[in-house]
């Protein structure tokens, strides 16, 4: 599958396209009508870049989880639920913070220029 085969720009592609679509409910959502929000096409590779590291950091601490599960540190089992539930756990509560840090100074840096600031 391409996913597996090409995991950094497979993922490159979804958050640019999914997110995108998020940006544009989220307009519809805050002024009523339908539009592109300013600098689209520069959020969506952002939101690109920001899906490519959030593929890299699954692979980290999914691969630090899986060592954590079989050497029993952490209770709990081997289980694919649990070991899928600890890789999120632990990614959002280490890198959550960092990548929504760096979401909202790209936001705002752009929201930023489109006043002319």
């Amino acid at each position: 599958m391409f996913s597996g085969e090409h995991p950094f720009l497979s993922a490159l592609i979804k958050f640019t396209l999914l997110a995108t679509v998020g940006e544009l409910f989220a307009m519809r959502l805050s002024t009523g009508k339908w539009g592109f929000p300013s600098y689209v096409v520069a959020r969506a590779l952002i939101w690109g870049v920001l899906g490519m590291f959030i593929t890299i950091a699954f692979k980290i601490f999914g691969s630090g989880v899986q060592y954590v599960l079989e050497t029993g540190i952490l209770p709990g089992g081997t289980g694919c639920f649990w070991k899928a539930f600890m890789t999120s756990f632990w990614c959002n509560l280490f890198f959550a913070p960092f990548m929504m840090g760096i979401h909202k100074l790209t936001d705002t840096y752009l929201d930023l220029k489109e006043k002319g600031h």
